[in-house]
Order: C-alpha cells, then sequence, then structure tokens
C-alpha cells in the first residue's frame, strides 16, 4: 500500500512537471513559460509565447535561476528583438540592449552584478541622446548629453557619484554658455559665459 500511495505521488510529481510551469525561490517565475531541459546538465532553454504562438521572451535557466542571454521580442514580431540581457546566476552581467521596432538600437548599457558598470547609452536615430559612464553603480567619468541633431548640449565630470570637475553648457553652435567647476559636489566657481570671452 505504501508503494502504491509512493508511486502516485511519483506520477503526480512528473505529470505536473511535464507542464514546466514553476517558481524557484530566488528565480524566475516560469509560469507560462516552455522548459526544455538540456540532457546531462541543470540547464534548460525556456521560451514564452504569446496567444498567437509569436516568441516573446527566450533565454537559459540553471536550476531555476537566469543565465546566459535573454531575449524579448515586439509583440506580434517575434523576429525582432525588444531587448538583449546577458545574467549570471539570476544577476544581470554584461552588455544590455534596446532596440526599437526598426531594429535600432535605443540604449545600451553594461552591468556588473545587477548595477550599472560601463557606458550608458542612448540613441536616437543612431545618434547619441546621452553618454554616461558609471562605476558599480555610480557615476563616474565623463557624462554628456545631445540634441536630436547631434550636437553637444551638456558635459560633466562626475566621481564616485558627484560632480567633480567641469560642467558646461553648450548652444546649438557649439558655444560654451554656462560653465561651472565642481568639486567633491561642491560648486566652487563659475557661471554664464559671454560670447565675447
Amino acid at each position: 500500500m505504501k508503494s502504491l500511495l509512493t508511486l502516485i505521488c511519483l506520477s503526480f510529481l512528473i505529470i505536473s512537471c511535464g507542464k514546466k510551469q514553476i517558481t524557484v525561490p530566488g528565480g524566475k517565475d516560469l509560469t507560462g513559460y516552455e522548459i526544455n531541459d538540456i540532457d546531462g546538465s541543470t540547464s534548460s532553454y525556456v521560451i514564452k509565447k504569446d496567444e498567437n504562438g509569436n516568441i516573446i521572451e527566450e533565454g537559459m535557466i540553471t536550476d531555476g535561476i537566469q543565465n546566459g542571454t535573454w531575449i524579448t521580442y515586439f509583440p506580434e514580431e517575434s523576429n525582432k528583438m525588444k531587448t538583449v540581457i546577458n545574467y549570471v546566476n539570476g544577476a544581470m552581467n554584461g552588455p544590455y540592449l534596446e532596440f526599437n521596432d526598426r531594429g535600432q538600437i535605443e540604449k545600451k548599457q553594461s552591468f556588473t552584478n545587477n548595477k550599472i558598470h560601463g557606458l550608458y547609452a542612448e540613441y536616437k536615430f543612431g545618434r547619441p541622446l546621452k553618454e554616461y559612464m558609471y562605476h558599480d553603480g555610480m557615476l563616474d567619468g565623463y557624462s554628456r548629453e545631445y540634441s536630436d541633431r547631434g550636437n553637444l548640449r551638456k558635459e560633466a565630470l562626475y566621481k564616485k557619484g558627484k560632480l567633480d570637475g567641469l560642467f558646461k553648457q553648450f548652444d546649438e553652435e557649439g558655444n560654451v554658455v554656462l560653465e561651472y567647476e565642481y568639486n567633491n559636489g561642491e560648486k566652487v566657481s563659475g557661471g554664464i559665459v559671454s560670447k565675447n570671452e
């Protein structure tokens, strides 16, 4: 009788696992995903589809935790990528890209253990709008903002999340119209720059 109960429980477990709708503590909610186990490993390739059968997300999991490259797609267009994200043990690590529906990059950044680390950039029609440098989740290095035409509008230098160095603002012709000097987040000098200077 005990072995029959065990057999029934095992059968129920196998049938339940066949549906592949699981959530692992600390992992991604995989409800609604198709899970394709990879023979001889603890990794699986997972796919989520919309009601029309178009793929809207795909990636790899290891023991229920996101690993490797994950891709999302625009609804109704499973051949057009929306985002590409890289994971290591459930944390974003490496490049992160966002695309518009024409396939052009709109956002590019890099992560280390879920913190922005390196270049953060936004684009419009292939032209940069913003370029910020980060270190361990904090602004660190040059940050630049551009007009829709690609002209430099603002430039600043950061150190450990605080303005540290020159902050400049430019007009449409590229002339400096505002300039401040910062030290550890405190403004120490500067102001409006006249065209005669």
